[in-house]
């Protein structure tokens, strides 16, 4: 870490959205769609179909894929999307 930075939690930088719904029209990001290690989205920007209820991001958001977090999926979006709540996380205040 650099010199006169300090450890923050995650929660004390940033706000956690969770603006969860049903759109349409709007490319889909599932952890399949994100290369380990890299962030490189490897999907379509096409609209998808989703039939389930998804999180709508934008590029203000970060994309952290939980499910076997070793994996790293992390992604900072470019565009406004969908995704599903595999990618939502509570972290305590």
């Amino acid at each position: 870490m650099k010199n006169g930075w300090a450890n923050k939690r995650l929660g004390d930088v940033c706000e956690f959205v969770k603006e969860q719904g049903e759109w349409t029209g709007l490319p889909y990001v599932g952890l399949e769609h994100i290369e380990s290690n890299t962030g490189v989205f490897l999907g379509s920007r096409l609209p998808q179909t989703v039939k389930s209820t998804t999180f709508r991001f934008t590029p203000e958001h970060v994309l952290y894929g939980r499910l076997r977090p070793y994996l790293n999926k992390v992604l900072l979006p470019d565009f406004v999307g969908l995704c599903r709540p595999l990618f939502d996380r509570d972290f305590p205040s």
